[in-house]
């Protein structure tokens, strides 16, 4: 256990190390600061009672709240920068020799699974951390509590019936823990495509692909099954009707079983080397 507990230990300061996780990490910040800021103008000038609270008003929501570049953001961007931070590492390693080094410290399978635990948690923190301080950001210019509200045409104090979202009863008692709930849906989600790009890595040979592969399952998804179908709309989950809790969770726990099963492959029936 010690020795496990080392190589994750050694790949994690690896991948804070890789320039790429900073690039991730930056874009990530970058994307939200500018929302913010387009956030800012468009309430600039209004009185506080036209004004949504902080947890109706938080960038997440960029579908209702109209803001392109977090809409354009959680469509292209998100399952690329999260695959950024470590998905392609053992085409790094292979360049720089580091792959051997590390391979002589631990099993081939430990170096394949400590791999696939850092990538995956490297996307979750390099999403989850951002959009959690940008939640924080929003008690800078909206009021705790608000008579405004966006998910339906009623005002807040209506039946949750009446409010368009994934779990309604859930914003209509609680708006903040709804916040959260989509900050780590969105942490989760990056780091389960991140570890697809990962898992990839081992069977196909092309660095920017595997980073692309995510983005472009999205939209094929979302060509193949659009409106309230599309799994990037769920990223907003809000301003939903007729939503799907199997869609919700069935996309996520599908490719989390479609990366346990290559692990499989690569681990126990693919005797060649990693590269």
């Amino acid at each position: 256990m010690k020795g496990k507990n080392n190589i994750i230990r050694m790949q994690f300061f690896h991948m804070l190390s890789r320039n790429e996780f900073k690039i991730s990490l930056t874009a990530v910040l970058f994307f939200i600061a500018i929302s913010f800021c387009e956030l800012c103008g468009k309430v600039l000038g209004l009185d506080i009672s036209q004004l949504y609270s902080a947890a109706y008003g938080w960038i997440g929501h960029a579908a209702m709240l109209d803001i392109p570049v977090m809409q354009f953001f959680f469509f292209l961007l998100i399952f690329f920068i999260s695959s950024l931070t470590f998905s392609d590492s053992q085409f790094v390693d292979g360049k720089i020799n580091a792959k051997n080094m590390i391979i002589t410290r631990c099993s081939r399978k430990s170096y394949i699974l400590s791999g696939a635990f850092v990538n995956l948690s490297g996307a979750f923190l390099v999403i989850l951390i951002p959009f959690l301080l940008s939640l924080i950001f929003s008690f800078l210019i909206f009021p705790i509590h608000s008579s405004v509200q966006y998910f339906s045409n009623a005002p807040t104090w209506s039946s949750p019936d009446k409010i368009y979202a994934l779990f309604p009863s859930l914003i209509y008692c609680h708006p903040f823990l709804y916040d959260i709930l989509a900050i780590f849906y969105m942490a989760v989600c990056a780091g389960i495509f991140a570890m697809l790009s990962f898992t990839l890595s081992f069977f196909i040979k092309r660095r920017l692909l595997i980073l692309c592969i995510p983005t472009l399952l999205i939209i094929m998804e979302d060509m193949l099954f659009p409106g309230n179908n599309a799994f990037s709309y769920y990223l907003y989950m809000v301003g939903m009707r007729d939503t799907s809790i199997f869609i919700y969770l069935g996309i996520p726990i599908g490719v989390s079983i479609v990366c346990c099963f290559l692990l499989y492959l690569k681990i126990y029936k693919m005797r060649d080397e990693l590269t």
